[in-house]
């Protein structure tokens, strides 16, 4: 039924549906409801007539009852799911700035700062405001944004070491996770409630304070200095991106670079990381004579433990969870299934973090790593009988099918697309899997050993050569293509077409199988002349 009916794959898409579907009730934005009630209505009147043409009416009919059931239960959980952790989010608020009276800020420094040219960008704990009279000790840390004036205090922002205390004055205003714009995903990420703004010649004082650290902090830390102390700032802004996927360190030019040659993914933590310290985790515990079943439980401490070191990163959590169902299958002798294993991480995931629908990373995650368990075969198929030889076609296959069920993200989200990607990704991406294992071993090395820091100082000749590289790609104007956002119902058809053209779809009449995908193509053809009319 359906063309091989993938309950936990439905019910992810479902509860994905229904949160989005959630945020657009409360925008008022009941068009998209009428739209889904009358694809519904269709739908329906498409299943019974299918229903009256087959002769096992009653097997037909209970296996569209269980479509239509995991679809709507889906649906109907994740509206629960939105508005529930709404409510707990405003609800943790306890106090209310509007944003145009001046408070005086003391507070924390949460996390290291980060400082560009003209702004300085910084979280503070455990803070108190005081202004109009009144003194607050708020529950929830705050984000601050520092302008950079005429004369540059933000050495002083530069410097400060997690723990030390901050003061200035400037406008607190709340962090509104939901607006009339849409949701604000980097407050709900970054668990922030309030916002503060000022400028380098209202920064009253830094103030040196030793903050304990817990474990998870030191090791950052740790890992960070390691990695500083055997390379320049700018391979080790880079490799440490690469390790736990903070940006914060990465000069913007490199950011732009990999964006406009198509290796923005390489910034993230991925399915690479963690595949690499399960596979070497296992060997060890093989090794020693652990059975396999004891193995997993180990793994994925080791894999819970890297997920907090990223900050519970969306691309970090769909990664390790993955990392494991495979573990699991191999351990009970069980073949894993790909979409499966994608659908399933992504409902863990949506259950405790529903907001991550809004958040553009979580999304070109799944759909990069859809695309690549969609199509990926067929390509490899093609490419192999085109005779590339295995290597360059697992590649192209891979590069190929990410970049098509990612395109029309990636034009809505940044106004633009790659138009080197898939050749850039041929390249660079095989150099910076080499790249990451050495750099991987190099650190393990050096943080037991820390006199062999030389091995990390050869791996940043790696990152040089790739930083190069791209850097002189995305110097040519040809490198990216400027478009106009997509309508969301062409975003919607090249995710059906990704199922309808991959092994998934079965149908083994050939004549029917031709009219679905011409029918396919033509609705792609039609939407895509609407979009841009």
């Amino acid at each position: 039924m359906f063309s091989h009916f993938r309950p936990i794959f439905v019910c992810f898409l479902s509860l994905m549906l229904g949160i989005w579907l959630a945020e657009m009730f409360r925008e008022g934005k009941t068009a998209y409801f009428i739209v889904l009630l009358a694809f519904s209505v269709l739908l329906l009147v498409v299943t019974i007539f299918l229903c009256i043409k087959k002769t096992n009416l009653k097997e037909m009919f209970l296996g569209y009852c269980k479509f239509f059931s995991v679809c709507i239960i889906s649906i109907l959980v994740g509206f629960g799911l939105f508005f529930g952790q709404i409510q707990t989010f405003t609800k943790e608020n306890n106090v209310s700035f509007n944003g145009t009276s001046n408070f005086v800020v003391s507070g924390n420094l949460k996390d290291c700062a980060v400082v560009y040219d003209k702004e300085a960008t910084f979280f503070l704990e455990n803070v108190f405001v005081s202004g109009d009279g009144k003194a607050y000790k708020l529950d929830k840390g705050i984000y601050v944004k520092m302008a950079k004036e005429i004369d540059d205090k933000l050495s002083a922002i530069n410097e400060a070491q997690i723990g030390d205390k901050i003061s200035f004055v400037g406008t607190m205003s709340t962090a509104e996770v939901l607006s009339k714009s849409g949701v604000f995903i980097f407050a709900y990420k970054n668990d922030i409630r309030y916002i503060a703004t000022t400028n380098s010649d209202k920064l009253v004082n830094v103030t040196s304070e030793q903050k304990e650290l817990n474990f998870f902090d030191k090791t950052r830390m740790l890992i960070k200095e390691t990695i500083y102390n055997n390379m320049d700032d700018r391979n080790a802004g880079l490799s440490y991106a690469i390790f736990v996927g903070d940006l914060s360190g990465v000069d913007y030019d490199i950011v732009s670079n990999f964006r406009a040659t198509g290796l923005a993914h390489l910034l993230a933590v991925s399915g690479l990381n963690t595949s690499l310290m399960a596979l070497v985790l296992m060997w060890i515990l093989g090794k020693m004579k652990i059975k396999p079943k004891y193995s997993i439980i180990v793994v994925f401490l080791l894999l819970l433990f890297y997920c907090i070191i990223c900050n519970f990163c969306a691309s970090c959590l769909r990664a390790s969870l993955m990392s494991v169902f495979l573990l699991i299958a191999r351990a009970f002798g069980k073949q894993n299934d790909s979409l499966n294993s994608i659908s399933l991480s992504g409902i863990i995931l949506l259950l405790f973090c529903p907001l991550f629908v809004f958040d553009m990373s979580f999304v070109l995650s799944y759909a990069c790593v859809f695309g690549m368990v969609m199509l990926g075969p067929v390509f490899y198929k093609f490419f192999l009988k085109c005779h590339l030889g295995k290597f360059i076609s697992m590649n192209l296959a891979l590069s190929l099918s990410a970049q098509i069920t990612t395109l029309c993200l990636c034009v809505n989200t940044f106004g633009y697309i790659s138009v080197v990607a898939l050749l850039m990704n041929l390249l660079i991406c095989p150099i910076m899997e080499y790249v990451y294992i050495a750099s991987f071993v190099s650190l393990l090395i050096t943080l037991i050993m820390p006199f062999m820091g030389f091995l990390l100082w050869l791996c940043q000749w790696g990152l040089w050569l790739v930083d190069v590289v791209t850097s002189f790609v995305a110097s040519f104007s040809f490198s990216v293509a400027y478009l106009d956002k997509i309508s969301g119902l062409f975003l919607l058809w090249t995710f059906l077409a990704t199922y309808i053209f991959s092994g998934f779809m079965i149908e083994k009449n050939k004549k029917k199988k031709i009219a679905i995908h011409s029918t396919t193509l033509g609705v792609g053809v039609v939407l895509l002349c609407f979009s841009f009319l």
